[in-house]
């Protein structure tokens, strides 16, 4: 089992203002654990959102639309944790290129345009999720 253990002080902060290099690095660890290619943002964003729920880190879910230059993804699921996204799947409706960008980055720093709103997930989307890609929801 992977260890996925967050320390708040030095790795994701709380109050939804920041994400450090090591929380970067714990959600890449997740993604790779137990993200399978086949999930969809709605799938991947449940995950992620239900392992920071897990160890206690304020972040905000978003529903709506992105765009890369006349392209646009709708609808679309994602993770904002102050300045930072986290995305996992814009390479699916995109490809893969230099202009899209994968994992934990600043939105300012790319070429994607964001718009949506927040939105809760139900628990037991959380639970299922969970169970299709086998997280315990350990925290440590």
């Amino acid at each position: 089992m992977l260890d996925v253990g967050l320390d708040i002080e030095n790795g994701l902060y709380k109050n939804n203002v920041h994400i450090s290099e090591e929380g970067i690095k714990r959600v890449w660890e997740f993604h790779e654990a137990y993200l399978s290619d086949s999930l969809e943002c709605d799938g991947a964003t449940t995950a992620i959102s239900t392992f920071l729920r897990n160890h206690q880190v304020d972040h905000v879910v978003k529903f709506g639309a992105v765009s890369l230059g006349e392209q646009i993804m709708a609808p679309h699921f994602w993770i904002e944790i102050g300045n930072k996204v986290i995305d996992f799947r814009l390479e699916m409706w995109f490809g893969k290129s230099p202009d899209v960008p994968h994992g934990v980055f600043n939105p300012e720093n790319t070429a994607v345009d964001y718009e949506g709103e927040e939105i809760q997930i139900q628990e037991r989307s959380r639970i299922a999720i969970a169970a299709v890609i086998g997280y315990n929801g350990e925290t440590s």
